[in-house]
């Protein structure tokens, strides 16, 4: 067990975040003077994350002042470009995805994100962040993602207006096979129940242009419709994580 710096997090938001890493058993004792040390090094929140199945270990979080405020659904699939056959949109086309397509990738970021009230993130929980705080959030992840795998960033797009995006991410190696993460993908309202993620997903794989590779879907037990699609698309469950936050201020530990 030990305490490690979100650096990301924490420059973004301009306050120290640091994550409580849980590896082997879960000590009480030690959760506890590492949470205490934080306080007095001035950190001003900790994420921590457990399995569903770890309820002994979320109720000794909950005593030493965390919150549930998010999940995380993971799945892991094996991809084999030779099993995967290409599948087209209904209408449009998919291509890979412009700097000049960034307004309306945030219009629908916001929409599908920031102001959907059944969306649940940490990041949108207003004791922890505000409103412009979240939104920046995930505009800056748009940003990052066509600044730094525009190859693995498409859209969905007819006569030059953007009904959907997908974009991915490479995140390391597993069992001795490259690893992308889906990272963010939204689609227009009145353009859902097409599949659209499916065959957005379908040409950023062919653009990986990699025989064999492992897939990262990860969603919240919230996001409903992104879990009926992925075991449609019959994506293997990994595992669910609870996500909890503890934040440094006395007028927020009495929540």
């Amino acid at each position: 067990m030990d305490i490690r710096n979100k650096a990301w997090d924490s420059k973004f938001f301009r306050r120290p975040i640091s994550e409580l890493v849980v590896d082997g058993v879960f000590d009480v004792n030690q959760a506890k003077a590492i949470v205490e040390a934080a306080d007095l090094e001035g950190i001003w929140g900790i994420e921590a994350q457990l399995l569903v199945q770890q309820t002994l270990e979320i109720r000794v979080l909950e005593a030493l002042g965390f919150y549930l405020v998010d999940s995380k659904v993971r799945f892991l699939t094996s991809v084999d470009l030779c099993r995967l056959e290409k599948v087209l949109p209904p209408y449009g086309r998919v291509r890979l995805a412009r700097t000049n397509d960034l307004d309306q990738i945030y219009r629908l970021t916001k929409e599908c994100f920031v102001d959907n009230t059944e969306f649940v993130s940490r990041y949108k929980a207003p004791w922890l962040f505000t409103y412009d705080e979240a939104s920046n959030y995930y505009k800056e992840w748009n940003l990052e993602c066509m600044s730094e795998y525009s190859d693995l960033f498409v859209v969905w797009e007819l006569e030059g207006k953007v009904l959907g995006y997908s974009s991915f991410k490479p995140i390391g190696r597993d069992s001795s096979q490259d690893v992308y993460k889906g990272v963010l993908a939204a689609v227009d309202l009145a353009h859902r129940g097409r599949k659209a993620l499916n065959f957005m997903q379908n040409y950023v794989f062919h653009q990986i242009g990699k025989q064999t590779f492992i897939v990262d879907n990860t969603t919240q037990l919230a996001n409903v419709v992104a879990l009926r699609n992925h075991m449609a698309a019959g994506k293997t469950l990994s595992d669910i994580h609870l996500v909890f936050y503890r934040v440094n201020d006395d007028n927020l530990k009495t929540l």
